[in-house]
C-alpha cells in the first residue's frame, strides 16, 4: 500500500496552493463532502481510500481506522465480493466464497496447485463488485455504517446472573437518566451506606435517609422502601394506568415495573422508571446539599415533564392528546 500522506502540507515537493487542494486536508465543508464520496479502492483484501483529487481523504481513513483493534475491522466485515468476470479476484487468496479464503479451506490442494496468484476470470458473468452486507441493499449507507460502528464499539457487559443489561442502556430516555437506572441496578450509587463501604467518614446522622430521616440510607430504601418514594411510585402507576406490586430491590422493582404491559410498551415503561430514578436521586440532592425542602409534587411534575420531551423516542401512541392530556394520565392506547 502506498504511505500514508503527510500531515504537514507544506513538507511536499509540490507549491502550497497545490497542496493545499490536497484531498488529507478537509478545510472546509466542501471539502467534507469531497472526502466522504472519496472512493475506495481494494488492494487484495485491504480496503484504501482514495480522494477526488488525487489525494487520499483524510476523513474516510479515519472513519475506516475505527475499530482495527479490539472491535475488528468493522469495514472489511461488512464488505462481501460478489464475483461476476472474476478477473479482480483472486481464486485462492481471496474470500469470495464464504467467510474465508478457499487457501485457508484447502491448504492441501492449494499447496498442490501451480497457479497460486491466478484470478477467476474464466468464470464469465458480470463484473465483480463489493457489496455491503449491513443493507439489505448492498449499498452502503451511513445509516448502517453508523449502525455496525456502535455494534462493535458498545462494551460487553456481563450477564451471567441473566439480566438484560441491553435492555437498560437501549432505553430511548436521556444519558444521565439510563447511567442512573444502571448504577442502581448495578448497586453503586453513591448513597451514605456504599460510600461507608469505602471508607468515607460520614456521621450517624448525616448516614440517615435525605427524605424520611428515620432509616439509613441505601439504594433499596432511598428508592423503593421510603414512605415518600412510595407515593411517588404510587402517583406514577396510577397516571401510567397501571397496577404493580412494590418490590423492595432495585432489580425485581425494574423487571415487575417494565413487564406491566405488553411487547411494544417495553421501551416506555423502561422510560418512565428511568427517568422517575434519575429526579428523585436530583431531588435527593437538592435536599441533602442544598437544604431544599421535599416537594412530591414538583418531582412528579418533572418526571412528566420530560417523559413528554422524550415520547416520540417511545415509538407509541398515548391516548392522552396533547400537553395537557399527557400530564394528567399518560393510559397507553391498546
Amino acid at each position: 500500500m502506498d504511505s500514508a500522506p503527510s500531515d504537514h502540507p507544506e513538507s511536499d515537493s509540490n507549491s502550497d496552493s497545490d497542496s493545499s487542494k490536497s484531498g488529507s486536508s478537509i478545510k472546509d465543508e466542501r471539502g467534507v463532502i469531497r472526502a466522504s464520496q472519496g472512493e475506495i479502492e481494494r488492494e487484495e483484501d485491504e480496503f484504501r481510500v482514495k480522494g477526488g483529487r488525487g489525494g487520499r481523504s483524510g476523513w474516510w481513513k479515519k472513519v475506516l481506522s475505527i475499530s482495527r483493534g479490539e472491535g475488528g475491522n468493522w469495514f472489511r466485515e461488512n464488505m462481501v465480493l460478489q464475483v461476476g468476470e472474476g478477473e479482480s479476484t483472486r481464486f485462492w487468496k481471496q474470500r469470495w466464497v464464504g467467510e474465508r479464503s478457499l487457501e485457508d479451506m484447502f491448504p492441501r490442494l492449494f499447496h498442490l496447485n501451480s497457479n497460486k496468484e491466478g484470478f477467476i476470470s474464466e468464470m464469465g458473468g458480470k463484473r465483480d463488485a463489493w457489496k455491503w452486507k449491513a443493507d439489505v441493499s448492498g449499498a452502503f449507507s451511513v445509516k448502517t455504517a453508523y449502525k455496525s460502528l456502535s455494534n462493535a464499539a458498545r462494551p460487553s457487559i456481563p450477564s451471567s446472573d441473566g439480566f438484560d443489561w441491553h435492555q437498560v442502556w437501549k432505553t430511548p430516555a436521556s444519558f444521565k437518566a439510563v447511567l442512573t437506572a444502571w448504577k442502581v441496578l448495578k448497586q453503586r450509587m453513591a448513597t451514605c451506606d456504599n460510600l461507608q463501604r469505602r471508607h468515607v467518614p460520614i456521621s450517624y446522622s448525616e448516614a440517615m435517609c435525605t427524605l424520611c430521616k428515620s432509616n439509613q440510607e441505601s439504594i433499596e430504601h432511598l428508592f423503593f422502601e421510603c414512605q415518600r418514594a412510595v407515593e411517588v411510585w404510587n402517583e406514577i402507576l396510577v397516571w401510567i394506568g397501571k397496577v404493580a406490586v412494590n418490590h423492595h430491590s432495585a432489580k425485581g422493582h425494574f423487571l415487575a415495573f417494565t413487564n406491566l404491559g405488553r411487547k411494544e410498551e417495553i421501551s416506555f415503561l423502561t422510560g418512565v422508571w428511568s427517568c422517575t430514578i434519575w429526579c428523585m436521586w436530583k431531588q435527593r440532592n437538592g435536599c441533602k446539599f442544598n437544604q431544599e425542602p421535599w416537594n412530591k409534587d414538583k418531582l412528579i411534575a418533572e418526571i412528566k415533564s420530560r417523559l413528554w420531551s422524550w415520547r416520540m423516542a417511545f415509538d407509541l401512541k398515548s391516548a392522552a392528546t396533547g400537553f395537557r392530556g399527557w400530564f394528567a394520565a399518560a393510559t397507553l392506547s391498546g
